[in-house]
């Protein structure tokens, strides 16, 4: 079956929702693999020549942002959050992605939110600095805010802490901590090995409940 050639207004409209994304990155969205695709390389040069998006070298890659977050310099972080917006939307493109904006205003503004019929998935990436510096206070903040969130969108929320640190640490870090049966955690590396399309499938998420591991199930 011929693949939808992606639109200019498709591009952009999808770019709005993402944070310094790599081409490899929008090539999961769009077509649901890591190979080179024509049309994606044809249209980032075009559209930075344009001016309709922001492009920048980090490391040994291109950077790919929308206007309205040119400013932000958190590079690592943004292509972070990024590959977890990618790959869960991939684990079911029928589900609804929450723009930010709906959460401004509020005490909880995370870095990515999903709606599954009744049930709102919250995201939080952690760069390993971030982890040692602001997760506590990130974990007592849902505490506090979660039912209000759950209020607002009529759902049951539950939080999803993406940490870029060595897996078996977060068992040790959540030894002693007491009412996180709203929160999965899971370390960035193996979030990122799970094949494009299992994310929600694959039980690699560890309950704050009881500290096993499981998949992210949802009922619609």
């Amino acid at each position: 079956m011929p693949r939808t050639t992606i639109t200019r207004k498709r591009f952009l409209q999808t770019i709005q929702l993402l944070f310094w994304a790599t081409i490899t990155q929008l090539n999961m969205w769009f077509y649901g693999d890591t190979k080179r695709h024509r049309r994606t390389e044809y249209l980032v040069p075009r559209l930075k020549e344009e001016g309709k998006i922001v492009v920048i070298r980090w490391g040994n890659r291109n950077l790919i942002n929308a206007l309205k977050h040119k400013h932000d310099t958190h590079y690592d972080h943004g292509n972070g959050v990024t590959e977890i917006i990618v790959r869960i939307w991939r684990s079911d493109m029928g589900s609804t992605i929450v723009p930010i904006r709906f959460f401004r205003g509020r005490r909880i503004i995370p870095d990515g939110a999903f709606l599954f019929g009744r049930r709102l998935m919250l995201l939080e990436f952690c760069t390993s600095d971030n982890v040692h510096q602001r997760l506590k206070s990130k974990m007592e903040c849902y505490q506090e805010n979660l039912a209000g969130v759950e209020e607002k969108f009529q759902a049951s929320a539950f939080v999803v802490f993406v940490l870029d640190i060595p897996r078996e640490q977060i068992s040790i870090f959540l030894q002693g901590r007491e009412n996180l049966d709203s929160f999965f955690f899971v370390d960035y590396a193996t979030f990122k090995s799970v094949p494009i399309g299992q994310q929600l499938k694959a039980p690699i998420y560890i309950w704050g409940g009881d500290g096993k591991e499981y998949a992210l199930s949802y009922e619609s």
